[in-house]
């Protein structure tokens, strides 16, 4: 079995992403006693985050883990983690003082930061969607879109993931009310069940899936 080939990174730019990743975390856990200290704790995740992802790379060549399909993604995971691990540790020492961090209301495992990234999270995911079911084929796109847009509201600003549509020239409103008769329906139904099915397959999809299990 061959090595796998060693991971090139355009490290500037990944590092100008992940800073600014990093900054909106922070910000969004707006954690008292980090207040004055956001650039170096953005500094400490970052460091951290880009230490854990070549210290891993040595085991990949070894061929004990599996490469990271996306390294920039898997540096991005990596740095949630940090951040996440801090704030929890920083709510363990509040609580043990007797105070309390707020919790976002309709959510009582999961604070604002966490909420905020798994948004981020979604956003990918969308543009992933969007990417792939592009190349469907014709029948089962079609059938994809129009079950999507028959949960869509068009009323208000496009959702993101209306918006990871329209970047790929495809818009859901296009494919709200299709016309068809029974014997269509049940032919588009079959399609749709298809293209989901194919979608949960593909290496794409899985692989986001398993970067994000915790």
């Amino acid at each position: 079995m061959s090595k796998p080939a060693k991971v090139i990174l355009d490290w500037e730019a990944i590092y100008a992403r992940l800073r600014c990743l990093v900054r909106r975390l922070v910000a969004r856990y707006s954690v008292a006693a980090w207040r004055g200290q956001e650039e170096d704790l953005v500094d400490d995740i970052v460091q951290e985050s880009v230490r854990r992802f070549i210290e891993r790379q040595p085991r990949v060549e070894r061929g004990e883990v599996e490469p990271a399909r996306s390294p920039e993604q898997m540096l991005f995971t990596i740095a949630y983690n940090c951040c996440r691990d801090l704030y929890r540790r920083e709510r363990r020492l509040i609580h043990t003082g007797g105070e309390r961090l707020p919790v976002c209301r309709g959510s009582e495992e999961r604070g604002l930061a966490e909420q905020a990234l798994e948004g981020i999270y979604q956003q990918e995911l969308f543009a992933i969607i969007a990417r792939e079911v592009e190349h469907f084929p014709q029948g089962q796109r079609r059938a994809l879109l129009i079950d999507l847009a028959e949960l869509m509201n068009f009323d208000q600003e496009p959702t993101a993931l209306q918006r990871a549509f329209l970047e790929r020239g495809i818009d859901l409103s296009h494919y709200r009310d299709w016309p068809e008769d029974r014997r269509q329906h049940e032919q588009r139904v079959a399609l749709r069940n298809h293209a989901y099915r194919r979608l949960a397959r593909l290496p794409s999809i899985r692989a986001y899936v398993a970067s994000h299990e915790r």
